[in-house]
């Protein structure tokens, strides 16, 4: 992570264990399940650079497999 990446989830976090309105709440939640994705596809991408994305779906195997 970048330094402003690990800033941005050190506040999310701080914010999320005090945040009292559920509206809120959801909004910074949806934040950092958004910042922790870009981290895992990164980390998925350095593990196993051919990989496909998260995202992805390979196709079906054929008769051929």
């Amino acid at each position: 992570m970048t330094p402003e990446e690990q800033e941005q989830l050190d506040s999310l976090c701080r914010r999320i264990a005090i945040e009292k309105d559920p509206q809120t709440f959801d909004r910074l939640v949806k934040e950092l399940e958004a910042l922790l994705e870009a981290k895992h596809e990164r980390l998925q991408s350095m593990m196993d650079p051919g990989s496909l994305p998260a995202t992805a779906k390979p196709n079906p195997p054929t008769a051929e497999s």
